[in-house]
């Protein structure tokens, strides 16, 4: 008798985290700060491009912005560039 054997192979896409600042009014070059539970911290101005991390695998992850002297958080958005998920505050 033959012995049969099923092998499944499970590939899992791994994504990307940006963070884009947008300050009003537009183009301020104050530096603000940021921290995550994934990545050392780092900083972003309004006209720096968006800050990336490396690939990371599927979970939950969470990214704080620092408060800045005479600044006010307004509106703040997660979007999911595919459409599957758009979280915001003042925005979506």
């Amino acid at each position: 008798m033959k012995a049969k054997l099923l092998f499944t192979y499970t590939n899992t896409e791994r994504g990307k985290i940006i963070v884009d600042k947008v300050t009003v009014p537009s183009g301020s070059a104050t530096v603000f700060d940021f921290t995550s539970d994934f990545d050392d911290p780092f900083t972003l101005t309004d006209a720096q491009a968006p800050w990336e991390s490396d690939l990371l695998e599927p979970g939950s992850y969470s990214v704080t912005e620092l408060a800045e002297a005479g600044w006010d958080l307004t509106a703040m958005s997660i979007v999911d560039p595919s459409g599957f998920l758009c979280l915001g505050y003042g925005c979506c």
